[in-house]
């Protein structure tokens, strides 16, 4: 058993040194061919993606091949790499948990008008959702894969973001909330018309987390005036909650509402946290 074990491991090893030394000379026949220029470029990484067993396309070959190009001491301003940088497609699908944040910053930094950014996975790491805000003036529109459905991952990730940039705001007073608010998708919606939902979907799930409390009730208080929200799957306790934390009375517009009568009753807690019920 201990032999057989100890080869498994070796192979397991192996299989990773493999894979590592594929993927090196992967980027290093990209980076010979980048600086021929993008036309060539292009037409070597679709080459070596059809030949070889590695999984990748152009947006993230493009991030991993900037942090090997400066690995091997080439500067991404040098004018033949900038303009195959610059040759990125206007929707991004990236998978974050396997490169550093900053990288993607670097990328993006380098294009000439904003992306569409889709997340496929993330970090929960707190240094990298710091960075991850950074790219948000170079982002037109950020989306999550697991969409229309919205995963409990996705909540936890959002809620990272919303707390980090409230600490932001209070500790720098960079405003990144506002930025934030305008570029995310909640369920295949622009957030800013779901953050009524998204709060409640929040508040939910805080006993998941263990984030700090003051910024996270500063996420909860930067509702907009007017909530559009639907009640109908929903507590209307956990609702009222919400509101009382609010500072300020809100106007809301229920989309969809609970027929059963402790719902109804429930709901008349929160009359005098609304300025207007329409």
């Amino acid at each position: 058993m201990t032999y057989r074990t100890a080869g498994l491991l070796n192979q397991e090893e192996c299989n990773d040194t493999m894979e590592k030394g594929q993927k090196n000379m992967f980027l290093d026949l990209c980076l010979t061919a980048a600086l021929n220029g993008k036309q060539t470029f292009h037409s070597v990484m679709m080459e070596l993606v059809s030949i070889s067993h590695i999984k990748t396309d152009l947006v993230n070959s493009l991030v991993d091949l900037h942090q090997h190009a400066m690995r091997r001491g080439f500067s991404a301003d040098l004018p033949t790499l900038r303009s195959v940088f610059q040759s990125a497609p206007a929707v991004w699908t990236i998978k974050l948990s396997e490169r550093k944040t900053s990288t993607l910053l670097e990328v993006l930094k380098l294009q000439s008008e904003k992306k569409q950014v889709n997340l496929t996975d993330f970090s929960h790491e707190e240094n990298e959702v710091r960075s991850f805000l950074q790219c948000l003036p170079y982002i037109s529109q950020l989306s999550f894969a697991t969409e229309p459905s919205a995963s409990s991952e996705d909540i936890a990730f959002l809620e990272m973001l919303f707390c980090a940039a409230a600490e932001m705001k209070q500790q720098k007073g960079v405003n990144t909330l506002e930025l934030l608010l305008s570029v995310c998708t909640y369920k295949g919606i622009p957030l800013k018309w779901k953050f009524g939902d998204f709060l409640l979907d929040l508040y939910s799930s805080k006993t998941e987390t263990d984030q700090n409390f003051s910024s996270f009730q500063s996420v909860l208080q930067s509702a907009p005036a007017i909530w559009f929200i639907n009640l109908s799957k929903r507590k209307t306790s956990i609702f009222v909650e919400v509101l009382k934390l609010q500072s300020d009375k809100k106007q809301i517009n229920l989309t969809g509402w609970s027929h059963e009568e402790n719902e109804a009753r429930s709901f008349l807690q929160s009359l005098p946290y609304i300025s207007q019920l329409r």
